[in-house]
């Protein structure tokens, strides 16, 4: 009975790291292509599905990242593998919180309908990182040991701020991870955009061209396919965390469409008041 449990995990899990392409929105006109640069689909409290949301706290949120993405944007400047060794070892850290609370929680006893799920999912979402990171230390992003003694202490005390936020408000923790993953998406599409004819002539380190070639059986066959994947990767995670945080449900709707009744003309008629820009334009 072990190894069937073994294979069905394995399999949940390949599944679910799989890149996938956000789906196009059913109401163009009224909801916005789904894109992390655009929006971060996080509903406000005016909508029936954010009541109770507290929207300094998400503000609180996005300070948070731009302070930290400001300091690395100064500190890594010109320095992009680094750069990616410092995100990817920080792109873990959420999902290691998730997992660690669940079983906290699983401990005392206290299972909601999909707890197992979601430690599944998150464990799934971890090993993902965990290869990006592989991938970014055989490129040489660990070299310095200031770099990862930067990474390290980060990751030590965005742990604790993790593991509480879950602990607390687990959709407000999503958040967080959906920034994370939305502006690991942006910075990985820069690179490919600048870097790509480089990229194209190079081979890809054999631990990721491995790693995707046990997930679906096509492994990148250039440095420039395997930033593809990374890139898709994230945003991947972005859209399902942006689900957890519409619906704090797995699979709770498409990231691309409003979950407002289809009746509810006040809700479908005014995204402005139900959706929260990610981004200044």
């Amino acid at each position: 009975m072990r190894a069937p449990r073994l294979l069905v995990l394995a399999a949940a899990a390949r599944a679910f790291q799989r890149p996938h392409r956000v789906p196009t929105p059913a109401r163009p006109a009224a909801v916005p292509d789904a894109s992390p640069a655009e929006y971060e689909r996080v509903y406000a409290a005016d909508c029936e599905v954010g009541a109770g949301l507290d929207e300094r706290f998400y503000d609180f949120n996005r300070g948070l990242v731009d302070a930290v993405k400001g300091f690395l944007d100064v500190f890594l400047a010109g320095r992009d593998v680094p750069r990616f060794y410092v995100l990817e070892t920080l792109a873990r850290v959420p999902y290691f919180a998730y997992v660690s609370v669940l079983h906290l929680r699983e401990t005392f006893g206290q299972r909601d309908d999909d707890h197992v799920a979601r430690i599944r999912v998150h464990f799934a979402e971890a090993d993902n990182e965990l290869h990006h990171l592989l991938m970014m230390e055989a490129l040489g992003g660990n070299a310095s040991v200031v770099d990862r003694c930067l990474a390290q202490t980060l990751a030590v005390g965005y742990f604790g701020y993790c593991c509480a936020l879950y602990a607390t408000n687990r959709r407000l923790a999503y958040h967080l991870s959906e920034l994370i993953e939305a502006h690991a998406y942006e910075t990985y599409d820069d690179y490919i955009r600048r870097e790509g004819a480089a990229l194209k002539a190079r081979a890809p380190p054999p631990v990721i061209r491995d790693y995707y070639q046990s997930v679906d059986g096509a492994p990148p066959e250039t440095l420039y396919d395997a930033f593809v994947r990374v890139r898709d990767d994230e945003q991947s995670h972005w859209a399902s965390l942006a689900g957890l945080v519409q619906f704090d449900a797995l699979g709770g709707g498409s990231v691309a469409t409003p979950p407002c009744a289809a009746d509810d003309e006040a809700c479908l008629a005014a995204p402005d008041e139900c959706l929260v820009p990610a981004v200044s334009r």
